[in-house]
């Protein structure tokens, strides 16, 4: 039977049955297989409409389902974040902080895992056998969609690391409880690259590699690598001996003569350590530079030291006993002072202008601005029992003896030879 050329549009027509004139009921199997392609006029734009035709004819359904699955999505992920949101406030009021932490991580992973479900499952709608739309792309469609659970698990389980370490970093902060942040800082860091590190191997696992040949060559090229980056390896060796022999933590006031640095420890990294200098300047300070400089931590002091010289005039050279078993005696009563420590106030050496007199003692606290207080009343005492026994501070003075007549001009006024 003839086919009618005019009910047949330019689609239809790019394929003709080489044995259109056998009729149906004889035509074998390898005669109705066999085509022959006729070119498809592409700048015609019947053919694209005819194109969209056949698609919907096809697909009409599919495309309803995948309205359907869109939409389904937006609500689903509209109704997740709004029932999270209110467990972890009500995790917050009744102070679960476990709860709190899962439901912070969750919101966007899971909001992420709906659309991307939502997606793939559409696409897979438009997947019958004789589709010409991008075939490969269909094919790993299933492996993408078990790639992105698994990227979506560790960034989940990341998150949680990462937000306990805040509520720790918090009731730190708020309680001042005894653990150390750099530990909990290290574990953590430690936890999320372990994390990452699994969730690559099991989705390359997932995929149909051989693991074993994978880690084998990685080995190869881990080796490769760390020869060309030798720095980021000392940084990162650097890193570890810092979490390990703990020479500073989180909050320590540290020094590097060698380095011409100082400030507060914010933040120990696995390459780089946050050092907030007094200015408030953060300096970023690769580890590798504490495996090679001295590194002074004044936090981990146990008294503050107070040495200086006093100075009296030679005239007072009577009252040098007296002033020093003075001071002595009230740097033993001060309440601040430790008097487990060594306690000097000895007369040490004759002065060019003034009689020397050593005071070197320790205060009981450490902290930087209440030691400056206690230095003040120190010396405002010391002041006073100077003042109450006669004496008086030197000052530099130079006396210049003349063999002959001493000039006129040198002269104090109103003296005459």
């Amino acid at each position: 039977m003839e086919a009618d050329p005019s009910k047949t549009g330019p689609l239809e027509t790019s394929q003709v049955t080489a044995s259109s004139a056998v009729p149906s009921d004889a035509a074998t199997p390898e005669q109705t297989a066999s085509t022959v392609e006729l070119p498809v006029d592409w700048f015609d734009t019947d053919t694209y409409v005819n194109a969209v035709d056949l698609f919907l004819d096809k697909h009409g359904i599919d495309l309803i389902l995948t309205a359907v699955l869109l939409v389904g999505a937006l609500i689903a992920d509209v109704v997740q974040r709004v029932v999270v949101r209110k467990l972890r406030n009500r995790a917050d009021r009744d102070g679960h902080e476990l709860r709190s932490v899962i439901a912070a991580a969750v919101t966007r992973p899971l909001g992420l895992g709906i659309w991307m479900t939502a997606i793939t499952a559409s696409i897979e709608l438009y997947m019958p056998e004789d589709t010409r739309m991008v075939p490969v792309f269909y094919n790993y469609v299933s492996d993408a969609r078990v790639l992105v659970i698994i990227a979506l698990l560790a960034w989940f389980v990341a998150r949680c690391l990462r937000r306990s370490e805040d509520v720790l970093v918090s009731r730190h902060n708020a309680s001042n409880a005894e653990f150390d942040l750099t530990a909990i800082q290290a574990v953590i860091g430690f936890g999320v690259v372990v994390v990452w590190v699994v969730a690559v191997l099991v989705g390359i696992q997932s995929l149909g590699f051989n693991l074993t040949a994978l880690l084998t060559i990685g080995g190869v090229g881990a080796a490769a690598i760390g020869f060309a980056a030798q720095d980021c390896v000392s940084n990162f060796f650097g890193g570890l001996m810092v979490l390990f022999n703990s020479p500073f933590k989180v909050g320590d006031w540290i020094q590097s003569p060698d380095r011409k640095m100082e400030g507060t420890v914010e933040r120990i990294g696995l390459y780089a350590t946050v050092v907030r200098s007094f200015d408030k300047r953060p300096i970023y300070v690769p580890n590798s530079i504490f495996l090679k400089a001295i590194t002074v931590n004044p936090s981990r002091m146990t008294n503050r030291r107070i040495k200086f010289n006093l100075m009296l005039r030679y005239r007072d050279l009577d009252q040098v006993q007296a002033v020093s078993d003075d001071i002595k005696k009230m740097l033993t009563e001060h309440p601040e002072i430790d008097t487990s420590q060594t306690m000097l106030v000895n007369f040490t050496t004759y002065g060019d202008s003034s009689i020397d007199i050593m005071i070197y003692t320790f205060t009981k606290t450490t902290v930087w601005a209440k030691f400056e207080d206690v230095r003040s009343d120190v010396l405002v005492r010391i002041g006073a029992i100077v003042k109450q026994h006669g004496a008086d501070f030197a000052f530099t003075t130079r006396t210049i003896e003349f063999a002959g007549t001493v000039p006129e001009e040198m002269q104090p006024l109103g003296a005459s030879n």
